[in-house]
């Protein structure tokens, strides 16, 4: 049996991987690090070999997703943007910059739910959804937000968890549909074109110390 390929990257003493993800066809691979550095890897019989370091947060790069139909990859960041990068015909990776920060109703949003609306909240987790028109984004600020992917403009914020969101997976074949959960406890199904919540399940964990006015219904 073959074994594993061990590469190492370090650009200096504690640096760390923290996410990476492969393209829809395995070619290529992307990591992302508390470096700020994000490597680009070809995929062949010899391993993993690195092509690119793209450099453009100015913070841990966490989460990072390759798009479903094509060679453009999503990154995150702590720094409060995402990018979209796609490759060009010169075999170098261009940069569109989602700004965390925009948003629609921002007074009222932080009246309701008494959010913690900075400039710009770190990035947590990102996605594509299954056509890999819009990309997905949810912050500290607990929204998740729903963004063209051609031309990076907002298009829906989805309100409604507590507490941070680490988990954001689109369906496989419905472009409208998103499920988020969150450390909440509760898993929450969205319709991505319109924004509205369809459904909305509670995970109650015994002995947690939770408050009642925290609690929701499904």
């Amino acid at each position: 049996r073959p074994k594993p390929k061990k590469f190492i990257e370090k650009s200096r003493p504690g640096s760390q991987m923290l996410c990476l993800s492969f393209s829809a066809g395995g070619f290529f691979m992307a990591a992302g690090g508390n470096d700020h550095t994000i490597r680009v890897y070809y995929m062949d019989h010899l391993g993993p070999r690195k092509l690119h370091e793209l450099e453009y947060h100015s913070n841990w790069v966490d989460s990072i997703l390759f798009a479903n139909r094509s060679d453009r990859f999503l990154s995150g960041s702590k720094d409060g943007t995402a990018v979209i990068w796609s490759l060009d015909d010169n075999f170098k990776w261009s940069a569109q910059q989602i700004d965390g920060s925009k948003t629609f109703q921002r007074v009222k949003f932080d009246k309701l739910l008494n959010l913690r609306i900075k400039k710009r909240e770190p990035v947590t987790m990102v996605a594509w959804n299954c056509d890999d028109t819009l990309v997905i984004t949810s912050q500290t600020n607990l929204i998740i937000k729903v963004w063209n992917s051609t031309d990076t403009h907002l298009v829906h914020e989805l309100i409604g968890h507590t507490e941070d969101i680490y988990v954001l997976e689109t369906h496989p074949r419905d472009p409208r549909i998103l499920l988020s959960a969150s450390h909440d406890g509760h898993l929450m199904l969205w319709n991505l074109l319109n924004g509205e919540l369809l459904r909305e399940f509670y995970n109650p964990v015994e002995n947690e110390g939770r408050n009642e006015d925290n609690e929701g219904h499904a």
